[in-house]
C-alpha cells in the first residue's frame, strides 16, 4: 500500500479516530476528576477523623485532668481524715488514761472510806453462828429457811455449813441439806461428819446410786474405826442409814467383819450393840444376847447397851435377868423416867401389876410431858386389867397376866 492509500484510509477513519480520541480524553478527564474527588474525600475524611480524634483527645485529657483533680482532692480528704483519726485516737487514749487514773483514785478513796465507815452490807451482816441458832429455834421451815438464806457462805466455816445441813435434814429439807453438806466438804475435805452425812443422805435420796454411796460410807467408817471419836460417829451414821433402809444383814456383815480387828473399847462395844440389833431383827435372839453381853464386857454398864440387853431379855422371858439389868440401868441414871417405865414393864411380867404400878408412880417424879402421857396410859391399862380380873373367873388367871 502506498502513501496515498494510507492517507486515504486514514482520512476515511478520521471521524472514528476523533470519536475515539474524544472518548479517551473524556475517560482521562473522568479518571482525573475521580482521583481528585477521592483525594478531596480522603482529605475531608482525614480532616474529620483528625478533628474527631482531636475532640476525643481533648475530652479525654479534660476528663483525666478532672480525675486527677478529684484524686488529689480525695488524697487531701483522706489525709485530713487520717489526721483527724490520729487526733481522736490520741484524745481517746488520753481520756482513757485520765479515766483509769480517776478510777484508781476513786477505788483508793473507797477503800479508805470502807475502812472508816461500814457499808450497808456490813451493817446487815449477821454472824453465821447467830443465824444458825435462830434457824434451829425457828417455829417452822419457812422461817428457818429465811435465816439460812442470809448465811455468808464466804465467811462461814465448814462446821457452820455442816450445822446448816443438820437443820435442813431435821426439817426434812433433804435437797437443801445435801447442798450444805456438799459445800461443807468442799471447804474442808477432812470434815468426816459432813462427808458421812452427805453420803448417807444422798444414799437415801438417790436410789440409783445407793449401793455405790453406801459402799463409800462403809469404807469411810472402816477407815476411821481405830479412832474412838470418829469411829463412833461414823459407825453411828452408817448404822442409822442402813437400819432406816432395812439393810440389817448388810450392817451385820460389816459389824462382824470389823470385830475381827483390834479396836478401841467404845468402838468395839458399839459394833457389838449394832450387831445385836441386826441379829434381833433377823430372829436370832440368842446370838443377839451374846453380842449384848460382849458389848457390856468391852465397855462396862453402857446405858444404851443395857437398855437393848434388857429388852432382849424381856422378849426371851428371862424376867429375873431383865430385872437385874433394869436395876443396873437405874443405878447409872436414877433420874430417867424411861428406866423406871422399863422396870415397871419387867415387874408386871415378873411379879404382877401391883409392883408395876408402884414403879410407875415413882417414874412420875422424873417424867416430862411425853413420859407422863405414857405413864398415865400404862396406869390406865393396869387399872382396866384389875377391873377385868374382878369380873373373870379365878380359874383363868393367865388371861390377866397376859
Amino acid at each position: 500500500m502506498n502513501a496515498d492509500q494510507i492517507i486515504a484510509a486514514f482520512r476515511g477513519s478520521l471521524p472514528e479516530l476523533a470519536v475515539l480520541l474524544l472518548i479517551l480524553v473524556f475517560v482521562a478527564l473522568v479518571m482525573r476528576e475521580g482521583r481528585r474527588m477521592r483525594r478531596n474525600l480522603s482529605s475531608e475524611i482525614e480532616t474529620g477523623v483528625q478533628a474527631e480524634i482531636g475532640s476525643f483527645t481533648i475530652d479525654i485529657l479534660r476528663r483525666v485532668d478532672d480525675a486527677r483533680q478529684q484524686l488529689s482532692s480525695l488524697a487531701r480528704l483522706l489525709t485530713a481524715i487520717n489526721d483527724d483519726r490520729n487526733k481522736f485516737e490520741a484524745q481517746l487514749d488520753s481520756a482513757k488514761q485520765e479515766a483509769d487514773r480517776l478510777l484508781a483514785e476513786i477505788r483508793a478513796v473507797s477503800e479508805e472510806v470502807a475502812k472508816l465507815a461500814p457499808t450497808r452490807k456490813d451493817l446487815d451482816w449477821i454472824a453465821p453462828e447467830t443465824l444458825l441458832g435462830l434457824a434451829a429455834r425457828a417455829a417452822d421451815w419457812p422461817e428457818a429457811a429465811g435465816y439460812l438464806a442470809r448465811i455468808d457462805h464466804e465467811n462461814a466455816t465448814s462446821k457452820d455449813l455442816e450445822h446448816a445441813g443438820d437443820i435442813c435434814r431435821n426439817r426434812a429439807a433433804f435437797v437443801k441439806a445435801i447442798e450444805f453438806y456438799g459445800e461443807s466438804v468442799s471447804k474442808d475435805p477432812e470434815n468426816l461428819l459432813a462427808q458421812a452425812e452427805l453420803l448417807a443422805l444422798s444414799a437415801q435420796m438417790r436410789p440409783a446410786e445407793r449401793n455405790q454411796l453406801l459402799g463409800q460410807l462403809q469404807s469411810l467408817a472402816a477407815q476411821y474405826l481405830d479412832d474412838a471419836a470418829d469411829g463412833l460417829n461414823l459407825q453411828a451414821k452408817l448404822s442409822c442409814v442402813l437400819k432406816g433402809l432395812g439393810r440389817y444383814r448388810e450392817l451385820a456383815e460389816f459389824c462382824e467383819t470389823q470385830l475381827k480387828r483390834p479396836l478401841p473399847w467404845a468402838v468395839e462395844a458399839a459394833l457389838h450393840r449394832n450387831f445385836a440389833i441386826c441379829l434381833e431383827e433377823m430372829g436370832k435372839h440368842e446370838e443377839a444376847l451374846a453380842q449384848c453381853a460382849a458389848a457390856l464386857k468391852a465397855l462396862g454398864d453402857d446405858s444404851v447397851t443395857l437398855g437393848l440387853y434388857g429388852r432382849l431379855l424381856l422378849s426371851a422371858k428371862e424376867f429375873d435377868d431383865a430385872y437385874r439389868v433394869a436395876l443396873r440401868g437405874i443405878q447409872i441414871d436414877p433420874a430417867s423416867a424411861a428406866r423406871y417405865i422399863f422396870l415397871a414393864e419387867v415387874q408386871e411380867k415378873r411379879v404382877g401389876r401391883v409392883a408395876a404400878r408402884e414403879v410407875l408412880k415413882t417414874a412420875l417424879k422424873w417424867a416430862d410431858s411425853r413420859d407422863k402421857l405414857n405413864i398415865e396410859e400404862r396406869l390406865a391399862r393396869l387399872a382396866a386389867l384389875d377391873e377385868l380380873s374382878d369380873v373373870l373367873p379365878t380359874t383363868r388367871p393367865q388371861i390377866i397376866q397376859a
